[in-house]
């Protein structure tokens, strides 16, 4: 076999659907019990790792940062593709996702071909583990009031000892070489794992493919103030188009680019040079002033009612404006309302529009502007 590395790695809802479970289910946060069950199972599909006799070389499990619920994995491994089981030949894919059997009556079939269990352990390594074929039994139990979690779960394979790099001499007895192997192989997988984040550090400094808990570190080094009032998808956002908007920094384009991301809607900045084409209509400009402000370090932001409307959006983003407003400026927020009044914040086809002509109905959506109501006069002729 080549000298690469190799591995299986089961982290989406693929992966889950082509093995077998029950009670099980596989959400955003990865592997976990169902809702009021106690306890579930999953048993993998079958990996084949191509030639005879491999020796699988480490199990890993990621967990989310809230974990410590219990779990364990079943690790069985097989030079053959199929098990005699009541008389028959049967394939092991097939008995592995048949639904005839419960969880025991399967365990207690593959019980030859168990190589390893592994119990709350995120890190383990699998030299005992011999076979062309691999396959493990998750288990999640529900303790202490919480779910059972596994974010993903990675299996490598073929055997690589540091062992094999040192003179014979410490290769000749079996249970020294042993011995050797399991102690070098902390080492091993401290180093295993700095060299593969060294090779996908390249990843991180990517916004789309980032980690989650990178962005935060990401947006640092191109001083985004309070970068946790952003949710990941703005982060994300921002990072890729730190260059454009620093550019722009200062201006109203910048301030409404950055509302718009963080309320996900339409923004307005109205400036008081705006203003001055109306200064010859006194009776409009005065009006003007008073809803947009009387002095040129004064502009007003008009927002919809519908975005961002709790107390703590709006304290958000008020921190928002004042990172992106220049320096002296005074600034209004406005969040509209579905309603016309006059000599208000109202805008035809923004908070209000002119809908087309319809005929009364009687369907509690229309109402009459304009009723009147006689009685005929009395001996009047029809």
């Amino acid at each position: 076999m080549a000298t690469g590395r190799y591995y299986f790695l089961f982290n989406k809802k693929l992966d889950f659907l082509r093995g077998t479970s029950e009670d099980l289910a596989f959400t955003k946060e990865g592997f976990t019990l169902k809702e009021g069950c106690s306890a579930g199972w999953f048993f993998s599909r079958v990996l084949d790792a191509g030639e005879t006799e491999t020796v699988w070389h480490r199990l890993r499990l990621t967990l989310p940062e809230h974990g410590g619920s219990f779990f364990s994995v079943c690790i069985y491994s097989s030079d053959r593709n199929f098990l005699d089981f009541r008389g028959e030949r049967i394939p092991l894919g097939e008995f592995l996702g048949s639904r005839k059997e419960t969880l025991e009556e399967k365990k207690e079939a593959l019980r030859p071909f168990l190589r390893k269990t592994v119990a709350l352990a995120e890190d383990v390594l699998l030299y005992e583990v011999k076979g062309r074929y691999l396959w493990f039994c998750l288990e999640m139990e529900l303790r202490d009031g919480e779910r059972a979690c596994i974010r993903d779960l990675r299996i490598d394979f073929p055997k690589r000892s540091w062992v094999q790099y040192l003179p014979e001499i410490y290769q000749r007895e079996e249970a020294s070489r042993v011995f050797l192997e399991r102690y070098l192989g902390i080492f091993q997988s401290l180093y295993e794992d700095m060299t593969e984040k060294i090779e996908y550090s390249a990843g991180w400094f990517d916004p789309d493919s980032a980690p989650k808990e990178v962005l935060s570190w990401l947006a640092e080094w191109i001083a985004l103030e309070d970068a946790q009032i952003w949710d990941d998808r703005q982060l994300r956002c921002l990072l890729k188009n730190a260059m454009q908007l620093y550019r722009i920094r200062g201006t109203a384009e910048y301030l409404q680019k950055m509302i718009c991301l963080y309320t996900g809607g339409e923004a307005y900045i109205i400036e008081n040079h705006q203003l001055g084409r109306f200064r010859n209509n006194r009776g409009v400009y005065e009006r003007l002033k008073r809803l947009y402000g009387d002095h040129a370090y004064m502009l007003t932001i008009v927002i919809s009612a519908s975005q961002k409307n709790t107390q703590k959006d709006r304290h958000t983003l008020m921190k928002i404006v004042e990172h992106a407003v220049p320096a002296y400026m005074e600034y209004r927020i406005i969040q509209l309302q579905q309603y016309i009044f006059l000599n208000q914040y109202s805008y035809l086809g923004i908070n209000s529009c002119l809908g087309p002509y319809r005929p009364l109905m009687l369907d509690g959506l229309s109402a009459m502007h304009f009723s009147r109501i006689e009685r005929e006069a009395e001996g009047e002729e029809e």
